[in-house]
């Protein structure tokens, strides 16, 4: 934590996350993922076999680091001073003129602080790619010598052992801290008498796992044990369900490793892959499709061939052929960051406008008649939620309805109108959330004239915060709900949501409010306290809601009318699974899907010994991906 930055945690500015933040997300994240593990991620020997991975993967280093650092500290300080103006006399052109400003102000950074280079890796790599002389801009004579041997100099980065030094000594502190953490929140646990989700997994595997008897009990109660998804477990999840599958009866495990969504919560598709390859005449792959036409299924199997190989087991398609091509490819040849030509999205927002308005055919599911394609017909499917706001913005401008689901729920007008609402009934005293909801939200004042109540005394004497603050004494006495409902009704909140321009996603903005308050108040309240939110009021209803930004998806708007709405929808590769659409446009084939750098997973030696989780989770080993400022180290354990 003494120097975060060092080992690229940085403020996210967008997202308004700290460095600290950042920070904090990758513990927990290496929590989640040793939790899973079970009682071996408590294990400290984790440590070790990885860091030995991270020497083995990096490869051989260079046998005098100093020396290498002395050579680029050198050749720095020669073209400093041979170059002091940076070699621009005689560039025009405007570019070129920007980059040998860049360059030199980097030379001026390690001459000023050449400790730089004991730490800074990045700047040995932006000292690996220097302005020199093109076509159209000469630098002055010798300038091009000297840049190139500070590039020959910076070049034996990917080599260096001060980037795999700093590597280790971040996975080991972060496995460590974890681990730390870990003990920390069991030990606070077991004080308050307290467990959460993850020990009832824990707890449970445990619990059958060495008390043969508890585990005969519930076998006794079961006739039949099905479990549905079984690709999506992760490994403790998995010995736990294995104790009672194993030794039940009769079991029915259902799962495709193709369809494994879940890599993020831990999920491990290879044990599901371990067990069936140890029970081979137990297994009975799927043999048909009942969604996909003929035509469809035929480029289907033969892409599943060239993936899976001998592992992949071919479908035979139920549905009737129809009319028409099944398949139709759009071969973008420029790329998304063009700014002289067209790029992906407007192409795929031009072919979804012209199905609709060129009436294009599609057979109906339930009728099985053809009919034109209408939007809800459509979906687009994209890699990630960041790109998806731009293939929404081309479909609207061409007049195409569009559903999205886009963050942005907590910081909505609706929910600030309403949050200030609640803030303000809770406490009459909270000027800011007063003149938040009288500037914001219904029949809104201006800035200026709220202020000036505010100061002239007379803003006491506004309507709806009148309202609001005669509410204060019962809404101390009330559940969340109740009191979240008399607010909104007071302030004019549901019917002010009808007439925003987009009404359904204001109502639905306002229901999840409503069921988050639900949600506060079925909440255990020792759990409560233990996050440190004491009590049930607004006050502290409020603060929850705060202290959940963080979370994955939360700040996501709801869906406000389901499946009948007549629009385009607009979803990630991940989040259409299960479902389906008469047309289906998959965007984004040229991302490519590998590890990212900074990621960690875990690799079990025991595989073969799936009949045993105890051998199984105890060969578990930690398989980091660092990122390093060299490109082509990154590369080496990505590949």
């Amino acid at each position: 934590k003494a120097a975060p930055e060092r080992f690229g945690y940085a403020p996210n500015f967008v997202k308004g996350e700290t460095v600290e933040d950042s920070l904090r997300a990758r513990v927990l994240s290496m929590i989640d993922l040793l939790r899973g593990l079970g009682d071996k991620g408590r294990d400290a020997g984790l440590i070790a076999p990885a860091l030995t991975r991270l020497d083995a993967v990096y490869g051989p280093v260079l046998d005098d680091p100093i020396a290498a650092t002395t050579a680029l500290q050198t050749a720095v300080q020669v073209m400093i001073a041979a170059f002091p103006e940076g070699g621009m006399a005689g560039i025009t052109a405007k570019t070129n003129v920007e980059k040998l400003e860049k360059n030199l102000a980097l030379f001026k950074r390690v001459d000023r602080a050449p400790d730089l280079l004991d730490r800074d890796w990045q700047v040995w790599n932006d000292l690996r790619s220097l302005f020199i002389s093109n076509r159209s801009s000469k630098t002055p004579a010798g300038y091009d010598d000297l840049a190139t041997a500070i590039m020959a100099a910076a070049d034996v980065l990917p080599c260096h052992p001060g980037p795999l030094a700093d590597a280790k000594l971040h996975l080991s502190c972060l496995i460590a801290c974890a681990q730390e953490v870990m003990a920390a929140y069991e030990t606070r646990k077991k004080a308050l008498g307290l467990i959460d989700f993850a020990d009832m997994i824990t707890g449970a595997e445990h619990l059958l796992r060495t008390d043969l008897a508890v585990r005969q009990a519930v076998l006794d109660e079961i006739d039949c044990v099905i479990i549905d998804e079984f690709q999506d477990t992760n490994p403790v999840q998995f010995a736990l369900l294995w104790q009672l599958g194993q030794h039940a009866p009769r079991t029915l495990l259902v799962g495709d490793v193709k369809q494994s969504i879940m890599g993020f919560q831990g999920a491990d598709p290879r044990l599901s892959t371990a067990l069936a390859a140890a029970n081979p005449d137990a297994t009975q792959p799927l043999d048909r499709n009942w969604r996909s036409t003929p035509a469809i299924m035929q480029f289907v199997n033969a892409m599943g061939a060239g993936l899976f190989g001998q592992g992949y087991n071919p479908l035979v398609p139920t549905r009737d052929a129809v009319a028409g091509p099944a398949i139709e490819v759009l071969n973008a040849t420029q790329g998304r960051r063009s700014q002289k030509y067209s790029q992906p999205p407007e192409h795929i927002a031009e072919r979804i406008a012209r199905i609709l308005t060129d009436t294009e055919t599609i057979t109906d599911r339930h009728t099985k008649a053809a009919r034109p394609a209408r939007p809800s017909d459509i979906a687009l499917l994209v890699c990630r939620h960041t790109t998806a706001a731009r293939y929404a913005e081309e479909l609207r401008a061409r007049g195409v309805p569009v559903r999205i689901a886009e963050d942005g729920w907590a910081k909505s007008p609706v929910i600030v109108a309403a949050r200030a609402a609640l803030a303000f009934a809770a406490n009459p005293a909270d000027i800011h959330a007063g003149l938040l909801l009288r500037t914001l939200g219904p029949d809104p004042l201006s800035l200026q004239e709220t202020l000036s109540a505010q100061m002239e005394g007379r803003l006491v004497d506004d309507p709806v915060l009148m309202r609001l603050a005669a509410l204060s004494n019962l809404l101390a006495r009330l559940p969340v709900g109740a009191a979240l409902d008399l607010v909104l009704d007071a302030a004019g909140l549901r019917l002010w949501a009808e007439r925003q321009p987009d009404a359904a996603q204001s109502r639905a903005d306002l229901m999840r409010l409503e069921a988050e308050a639900g949600e506060f108040e079925a909440a255990h309240r020792d759990l409560k306290s233990a996050s440190g939110f004491h009590g049930e009021t607004a006050k502290v209803f409020l603060g929850w809601l705060d202290a959940r930004g963080g979370e994955r998806d939360f700040d996501r708007h709801p869906d406000p009318s389901a499946n009948s709405a007549e629009a385009v929808e607009i979803v990630t590769w991940h989040a259409s699974k299960g479902r389906e659409w008469p047309i289906t446009v998959v965007a984004e084939f040229d991302y490519g899907i590998e590890e990212r750098a900074g990621s960690t997973a875990t690799r079990f030696a025991a595989l073969d010994r799936i009949d045993d989780m105890v051998v199984v989770l105890g060969s578990a080993s930690l398989i980091h991906t660092p990122g390093f400022a060299a490109p082509e180290a990154t590369r080496r354990f990505i590949e």
